[in-house]
C-alpha cells in the first residue's frame, strides 16, 4: 500500500469540555463554540485532497466530521473503534474529582497506567487494541481508492493511542500527546515502514 497523509482532528468543544467533566462514551453534543470550531477546520481543509473521512460514531465527533465531509460530498464512515475510552464510574465526573470518586489520592490521574481500568470502563491498553483494529480495517478500506488524504475525527484518548500506534511507539508514549479541540495533526502514513509526523496540534485556524 502506498503512503497516505492522515489528518487527525479531535472533535469540537462540548459543554463537558468547558466544565472539565469527563465524557467517555456519553453522547454529548457540540456547544456553540464547538460548532464554530468544526466550521473552522472545514475551512482549513478546503484545499485538502480528501478521498475519505472516518469518524467516531459519537455525536461530537460525527458532527465535526460532517462539517468537513458533507459540503464536499466526501464519503464518511462511522466506527465505534475511534470512540473515547469508556470511563465507567468516572463518566460525567469533574476530572479533578477522579481520585475522590475512586477513593484514591488526588494523584490518581498522574499515576494512571496503561493497564489501569476504572470500574465499568476501559484501560488505555483496551483503547490501543481498538485503534489497532481500526488501522487494519482502514488499510482494507483504502486499498481500492485513488491517492489522496484521509480525515480521521476522534477524541483525545483515541487519537493519543492512534498516533502512538502509527509512529510505532509504546503504549505509554500516548500520554505525551495533547489534542486540542479541532486542532490539526498530520501524519505521513507508510504501512509497513516508518510513518512521519508532519505537524502536531496546529490550531492557527481556530476562532479566538
Amino acid at each position: 500500500m502506498t503512503a497516505r497523509r492522515l489528518l487527525l482532528v479531535r472533535h469540537g468543544e462540548t459543554d463537558f469540555n468547558r466544565e472539565g467533566r469527563s465524557q467517555g462514551h456519553l453522547d454529548v453534543p457540540l456547544n456553540l463554540l464547538g460548532m464554530a470550531q468544526a466550521e473552522a477546520i472545514a475551512a482549513r481543509l478546503t484545499d485538502a485532497d480528501l478521498v475519505r473521512c472516518v469518524s467516531s460514531d459519537l455525536l461530537r465527533a460525527r458532527h465535526t466530521a460532517e462539517a468537513v465531509a458533507l459540503p464536499r460530498g466526501i464519503p464518511l464512515d462511522l466506527t465505534a473503534d475511534l470512540r473515547e475510552a469508556h470511563l465507567g464510574v468516572l463518566q460525567s465526573q469533574l476530572i479533578r474529582d477522579w481520585g475522590e470518586v475512586l477513593g484514591q489520592d488526588s494523584d490518581y490521574l498522574a499515576r494512571l497506567s496503561s493497564r489501569a481500568r476504572p470500574p465499568g470502563g476501559e484501560s488505555p491498553l483496551d483503547v490501543r487494541r481498538r485503534v489497532q483494529r481500526f488501522i487494519r480495517q482502514l488499510r482494507t478500506t483504502l486499498a481500492g481508492l485513488p491517492p489522496g488524504d484521509v480525515l480521521i475525527v476522534g477524541h483525545g484518548g483515541s487519537l493519543r493511542a492512534l498516533l502512538a500506534v502509527l509512529l510505532n511507539l509504546p503504549p505509554a508514549a500516548g500520554w505525551a500527546f495533547r489534542f486540542d479541540n479541532c486542532a490539526l495533526t498530520v501524519v505521513d502514513w507508510r504501512p509497513g515502514d516508518h510513518s512521519q509526523l508532519l505537524s502536531f496540534n496546529d490550531h492557527a485556524h481556530l476562532p479566538g
